[in-house]
């Protein structure tokens, strides 16, 4: 027979709903796809895991309501319309009268005067709170802080509405009593826990790789949208301004910068984003002189800057700095990555850009050692992290080690973003010694990532 736990169980398994933005999302995609009976027992199965162990109606709807507009007066509804299906009449009741207490809303409720507010908060109370609320939800950071979580004193129950051991046995007799929709539901949709082979962990894993594909779905349909929009707007400012390239910066700008986000790697786009890409990149060419402005009128400099391939310049440092970038330079393509590369030169300083295109053919023929080198250097960064690592936390990471306990880079790959590369003279005029400077995205350290310096090595 189907329980309550079981049917949840099943909602999430059978993916019914993949994204993640609120229980009001959810349960009108519910609505369209299963029963009534499985719509109140999945709300009021969802209210009972919040509730923990008594139910508190100002704490659940100051602090697990979070919807607002339209969305926050549909899930009120629905709550109160499951309890009231599963016969609980008082608490469905009162669920539509109880005020939000959270700062938030005191804020929004005081006309969004944040210091009248604040002065009506008092700031020791309020640190205590927030320390026993880290306390509470990471007890293990807070053993390490030496900071021991506050039993909480037990909710009191609310004379006015059924208990939450009520709630429970209502919902399960509704459950025993609909037995017949219920199972009609998952006849409907399928059942993946009837695969002998069935693993819920790999399951959900399935589900969340789903979601991220339809979410990259429509952020490239959105961006069809955008690209279009921008080369439209791109054509009116450049009429407006009469062409004046300082006046399309900052279009020109976003323009490339959404382009370039998926020019360079075109693997598992949509049909219809490959044709806009096509489309902008035709609409670059017409546009030739905006986007792809010549910082010298040296032939020959401006030849060896074309011989690395295609590039962009931004003026993005007020005209101080020109930034010249190349996604996929030519010959910057190691055994294990390519690299993306950039210098910075003043605007009208042959001498200078002669400098760091000297630089980038000496880079380019000491490439493949220094890529070598550089490896060794992101599996030793890995081990560092891997040491002070938690158990939880290394089994996040499918890496294999060799006999002496160093990481095996081709494991450790998947890991490991696209290197950049910048060279510039920073002394100039007065220095003209070039500085490379590097950049790793790991995944072990999102937030730093694996910096380097190479070292330019003039004859």
């Amino acid at each position: 027979m189907i329980d309550s736990q079981d049917y949840t169980d099943w909602c999430d398994y059978a993916g019914l709903y993949l994204k993640n933005h609120s229980h009001a999302a959810r349960y009108r995609t519910y609505e369209q796809k299963i029963s009534e009976a499985g719509l109140v027992t999945r709300i009021v199965h969802d209210f009972i895991q919040i509730a923990g162990d008594e139910i508190d109606l100002s704490n659940w709807r100051s602090y697990s309501v979070y919807e607002t507009g339209k969305h926050l007066k549909y899930r009120i509804e629905k709550t109160a319309f499951a309890m009231q299906a599963i016969g609980a009449p008082q608490i469905a009741e009162k669920i539509p009268t109880i005020k939000d207490r959270s700062p938030m809303s005191q804020l929004m409720q005081s006309g969004g005067d944040l210091e009248d507010m604040m002065q009506q908060i008092d700031p020791l109370q309020a640190l205590q709170d927030i320390r026993k609320n880290i306390a509470n939800e990471y007890p293990n950071l807070a053993a390490q802080a030496g900071i021991t979580p506050e039993t909480s004193s037990p909710t009191p129950v609310d004379p006015e509405i059924e208990t939450l051991a009520e709630i429970k046995a209502l919902l399960e007799a509704y459950v025993t009593s609909h037995q017949q929709d219920l199972q009609s539901d998952l006849d409907q949709h399928g059942d993946p826990r009837q695969d002998p082979d069935f693993d819920p962990q790999r399951r959900l894993q399935e589900l969340e790789e789903q979601r991220l594909r339809e979410a990259r779905r429509a952020s490239q349909l959105d961006d069809v949208q955008k690209l279009k929009r921008l080369m439209k707007q791109f054509e009116r400012r450049y009429e407006k301004v009469e062409g004046n390239p300082a006046k399309m910066a900052s279009i020109r700008r976003e323009l490339a910068d959404l382009y370039s986000d998926y020019a360079e790697d075109q693997t598992d786009l949509l049909p219809k984003l490959k044709d806009c890409l096509a489309e902008c990149e035709e609409f670059q060419q017409k546009y030739h002189n905006i986007f792809h402005p010549q910082i010298t009128k040296d032939p020959a400099l401006q030849k060896r800057l074309d011989d690395f391939g295609t590039h962009t310049i931004d003026e993005e440092f007020e005209f101080e700095t020109i930034r010249v970038s190349w996604p996929k330079p030519a010959g910057f393509q190691g055994d294990w990555t390519g690299f993306r590369v950039e210098i910075e030169v003043q605007p009208g300083e042959d001498q200078q850009l002669s400098l760091l295109l000297d630089a980038m053919g000496r880079l380019q023929s000491n490439l493949p050692s220094l890529a070598d080198d550089l490896k060794q250097e992101i599996a030793n960064s890995f081990s560092e992290y891997w040491d002070w690592m938690e158990e939880d936390e290394k089994s996040d990471y499918d890496v294999t080690f060799d006999d002496e306990g160093v990481p095996k880079f081709d494991s450790l790959q998947q890991e490991i973003g696209t290197p950049s590369i910048t060279l510039r003279i920073p002394g100039w005029p007065d220095d003209d010694e070039v500085t490379i400077e590097g950049y790793v995205p790991v995944e072990w350290d999102g937030e730093h990532g694996y910096m380097f310096e190479w070292e330019d090595a003039p004859e």
